[in-house]
This record gives structure tokens, sequence and C-alpha cells, in this order.
């Protein structure tokens, strides 16, 4: 039991240094008055969302694909552009993950967090059955010699 505690926690430890962000919120409407005909690049929507908050492609994987299936770069999300160096969000960082390259909305650091948060809530838990079997062996083995 003390070995699997000890695996436990040192799986639990490297989910904590991994990097997460915060899930993705799926806001309805566009803020902006001059944006409210413009169109999700996901599903079509005129207005309702921007696309980030897409309800019909959920997921950073999904949307790059869908991306890459319609030939639309995954920086600007644009037709026009070749998703080089000169793609005008080339230099611009995600919001969720802080790195060049794609935007936001394909990024895939939402999803993976919310799995890292769910495996480090389940080494949590299993540390926690772990310690406490340990305490019962320990008490009963105390019993034991009195």
């Amino acid at each position: 039991l003390e070995a699997e505690l000890t695996e436990v926690s040192r799986r639990r430890r490297e989910l904590a240094r991994r990097k997460v962000c915060r899930p993705l919120e799926y806001l309805a409407g566009i803020y902006p008055h001059e944006e409210e005909e413009m169109p999700c690049v996901f599903c079509g929507a005129l207005g309702r969302h921007y696309s980030d908050s897409c309800i019909q492609i959920r997921t950073g994987q999904e949307r790059a694909q869908y991306l890459r299936r319609a030939r639309r770069c995954q920086m600007c999300l644009e037709l026009e552009c070749d998703g080089d160096s000169d793609c005008v969000k080339a230099k611009i960082p995600c919001f969720q993950c802080k790195r060049t390259g794609h935007a936001s909305a394909v990024c895939t650091l939402p999803e993976v967090s919310l799995q890292i948060e769910a495996d480090k809530r389940h080494c949590e838990l299993v540390i926690d059955g772990l310690n406490a079997r340990l305490r019962h062996l320990r008490s009963l083995r105390e019993a034991r010699h009195r």
C-alpha cells in the first residue's frame, strides 16, 4: 500500500506541475454594435456568438480539423490567409495557452486542463483511500501488540 501511495502521490505532483487554464465559457452575444453581423466561423450564425463560443463545434481539436477542411487559417480563421508568418495574427499569443501559432478558438489547452483537473481529483481520492487503509492497518497492528 505504501508503494502505491508513493506512486499515486508522485503522479499527483506531476499533474500539479502541468500547465492548465480556465475552462472555455460558451457565451452568447456579440458586444460591439459593428460586430453584430459578424458570422461564427464554425456554424455561420450571424451575431449570436463569437467563434470561440460556438456550441456546434466545441473542442479545439474539432475546430482545428474544421479549419483545415475549410482551408482557413488556424491563426486568424480567414479564408484568404496562408497561415504563415505574414498572417496578421501570427505574433498574437493565444488567450488560453499564451503561445503563438493558433487562435484561442482552436486551443486544446482548455480540454487538456479539464482532464488534468479530473486526474488530480482522482489521485486525491485514491490517496485519501490509501491513507485511510494504512491508518486502519496500523491501528489493527497496534491493537494486537497491546
